[in-house]
């Protein structure tokens, strides 16, 4: 009868496992508890774990056991010893954990005097320790407060009790574990994305600093930067004080430690260790520590330093480990901050003097215009006076005098006019008019211009006016004209036999306006293909030999262009040495009502 009572005891204590569904091992172990004290029965069931970060076994759940007796129990028979030190207690039952074995006592078996002095420590009349198996290190304690002593039956159901909650331990904490890692993983990937979007130095440091202390649970992160042979925070979370210069010393010898290994380190009990004193715990209030090195392509940057203020057994390998990757992550982070703030800087420094290019650029333009002005009237004025001069009696001598004077002031004037063209344009104060003019007559009145220079050095000049070009149209005449009669000035100077010719065509045209082209060419000197472009330059002619035998300023071709691209239009040159020139014109020119109507 009492067998058949036995195995309907373990019968229903098989049945109640079965029906433990979670995958929280405090849970699990909180059911086993319960079903052990109910089903075994016993008076009381504590179960503990193993954990590495304290190296000792932590109670995890239990039924039963007075407050009083839990907690001295608890704190003195079971915790084990950190990596800090501190003196490791005696396990009860030691051997017998180590075995895989039970182990059991009662005052009814008349026990030696260690376990008599256990009991009455813990106020019982019998107690028994069954190890989990696996890789679940721990153990369920079961325990009771008056005789009888367990029976045999009592013992096989707390070892089948403690085979199931192995097995129970074990899938939880797998999942656990994978549940953790994808958590990590998903906040890492998060945290990589945010850091990218940022520039700024302190910005990275507290965004990392949050970001880390939430993903891992922690009290506090700060990243630390050297200044001064020590650490400063760069930027922090939950720091009791952010305003601190950390020195590197024995007292933080974890700081140094992780920065000149190159690998994190990490110290629990900190105020059990040689640290205790300095300001990880006395100025921040940390109880334990884990630094990650944070390493530049030029070498060290700082630190990150992760932080416990309530635990102090807040960190393990596996921590350390998981946490590893945030090394890297920072470094690239920061580095990248630099580098744009270097960059911004540059260019703040660039625009700086940009800005003072303008400045002075700005001073010349205005210091041209007014020399101009201010040496125009003077000339004017002589320019005046040799006009009435040659008009008085003089001498075959005097009249030669007289017309180099008129002819050397009048280039004087050109080259003021060029000048002032120059800063006009330059300064932005070029005003171009829209005025109703003929295309027609401008382009034979620019030729005719020329006429006899051309006579003088016996060159044909000619004015090829296109089928259907426009005549009446509306631009700014004066300074078409004006460019016109450069690019013909130009031509006939450099051009010694041959001839010159101004082409007009249109290219496309509308109701209301018509795009040409205007073609200056000439059979003279010609322009090298690697110097075309520096003729429109300023003060450049297409080499010095040049400008000693054909004289002039440089500026015509500058003006001319700029003209034509204010304008609205653009110029190009096509030449080769001893073949000539062609500089043609595309501009748009606005039909007038009389041109539309007819």
């Amino acid at each position: 009868m009492a067998q058949l009572e036995g195995l309907e005891r373990e019968q229903r204590v098989a049945a109640a496992l079965l029906e433990i569904e979670s995958l929280d091992p405090s849970s699990v172990l909180d059911r086993i508890c319960q079903l052990t004290v109910d089903l075994m029965p016993c008076d009381r069931a504590t179960a503990y774990l193993y954990t590495n970060r304290a190296r000792g076994f932590l109670p995890i759940a239990d039924c039963g056991t007075p407050p009083h007796v839990y907690q001295r129990f608890a704190n003195q028979m079971f915790f084990g010893q950190s990596h800090a030190g501190g003196r490791r207690t005696i396990v009860p039952f030691r051997d017998e954990l180590a075995a895989g074995r039970i182990g059991h006592t009662s005052r009814a078996a008349a026990p030696p005097p260690e376990a008599l002095a256990l009991l009455d420590e813990l106020e019982l009349f019998a107690m028994c320790i069954v190890p989990f198996h696996s890789n679940a290190r721990g153990a369920l304690f079961v325990s009771l407060n008056g005789p009888p002593d367990f029976d045999a039956t009592a013992l096989r159901i707390a070892q089948a009790v403690a085979h199931q909650a192995s097995n129970l331990v074990g899938h939880a904490r797998t999942f656990q574990k994978l549940q953790h890692a994808a958590r990590i993983r998903a906040g890492l990937a998060t945290l990589a994305t945010a850091l990218n979007r940022e520039t700024d130095s302190h910005r990275i440091a507290e965004l990392l600093s949050a970001e880390v202390a939430a993903l891992f649970r922690l009290s506090c992160a700060a990243v630390l930067v050297p200044q001064a042979r020590g650490l400063v925070v760069l930027g922090a979370h939950g720091l009791a004080e952010h305003d601190v210069w950390i020195p590197l010393r024995d007292d933080t010898a974890v700081l140094g430690d992780a920065m000149q290994s190159g690998t994190s380190v990490f110290q629990n009990d900190l105020d059990e260790s040689a640290m205790s004193g300095g300001p990880l715990c006395r100025e921040l209030g940390l109880k334990s520590v884990l630094v990650l090195p944070l390493v530049g392509r030029d070498g060290p940057l700082g630190c990150l330093l992760l932080g416990n203020t309530k635990s102090r057994n807040g960190f393990s390998v596996e921590i350390a480990d998981e946490a590893m990757v945030l090394g890297p992550l920072a470094s690239a982070a920061l580095e990248r901050a630099a580098l744009f703030q270097a960059d911004a800087a540059r260019k703040r420094e660039l625009a700086r003097a940009r800005d003072q290019a303008l400045g002075a650029t700005r001073l010349k333009t205005e210091f041209l215009a007014n020399m101009s002005h201010e040496i125009r009237t003077p000339m004017s004025a002589v320019i005046g006076m040799t006009e009435l001069l040659v008009e008085t009696p003089l001498s075959e001598e005097q009249r030669d005098f007289v017309t180099t004077i008129r002819r050397s002031a009048h280039g004087l004037l050109n080259l003021i006019n060029d000048i002032l063209d120059v800063s006009k344009i330059e300064a932005g104060k070029l005003t171009i008019e829209h005025l109703d003019f003929s295309l027609h007559q401008l382009l034979e009145d620019a030729v005719e211009m020329f006429a006899a220079r051309a006579a003088e050095k016996h060159l044909v000049l000619s004015c090829v006016i296109r089928p259907g070009l426009p005549d009446r149209v509306r631009s700014d005449p004066h300074r078409l004209h004006q460019v016109l009669t450069n690019l013909l000035g130009n031509a006939i100077k450099f051009t010694e036999r041959g001839g010159v010719a101004l082409e007009a065509e249109v290219l496309d045209e509308s109701a209301s306006c018509a795009r040409v082209r205007l073609i200056v060419r000439d059979t003279g000197i010609g322009i090298a293909s690697e110097r075309q472009q520096a003729v429109f330059e300023s003060f450049t002619q297409a080499d010095g030999s040049t400008t000693r035998r054909y004289g002039g300023s440089g500026l015509g071709l500058t003006i001319s262009r700029q003209l034509i691209e204010i304008m609205g239009g653009r110029m190009h040159l096509e030449s080769a040495p001893g073949k000539g020139s062609a500089f043609w014109i595309e501009i748009a020119l606005e039909k007038t009502a009389a041109a539309v109507s007819a």
